[in-house]
């Protein structure tokens, strides 16, 4: 068992923070600053077109991540990298968290969390 779970996180995922700052023009310049990587378990959950104004692939993502690691986890984070376990890149774009779901074991303790995670698609509608 790794981590207390059943489940093998045999895959690592980069965490970057996005912070927003005004440039000396007054405009909104987002920037994105390494967390940290840690260990998750990654798996496609679906993915969709978007017709208007041409046409895309948005994939997504859920990735479960120990306990251990809840701490790094909220809605202003982005992913990258998802790597396997030999260290080649298995994704390289943008995700972003579209959703936390905290699991707990049969005793009711906190085991793991289950993260949705949506490709971040720029100057899109």
């Amino acid at each position: 068992m790794s981590y207390g779970t059943f489940i093998k996180f045999h895959h690592t995922i980069e965490l970057y923070n996005k912070v927003e700052t005004i440039s000396p023009a007054g405009q909104k310049v987002h920037t994105l600053s390494y967390v940290d990587t840690i260990p998750c378990f990654a798996q496609w959950s679906n993915s969709y077109a978007l017709n208007n104004p041409y046409i895309a692939n948005i994939e997504q993502l859920d990735i479960f991540i120990p306990k251990d690691y809840l701490r790094f986890l909220n809605y202003d984070i982005r992913v990258k990298n998802i790597k396997d376990r030999y260290g080649e890149v298995i994704e390289g774009s943008y995700y972003e968290v579209t959703g936390i779901e905290k699991k707990m074991q049969f005793t009711g303790k906190l085991n793991h969390a289950k993260v949705s995670l949506k490709r971040v698609i720029e100057n899109g509608p």
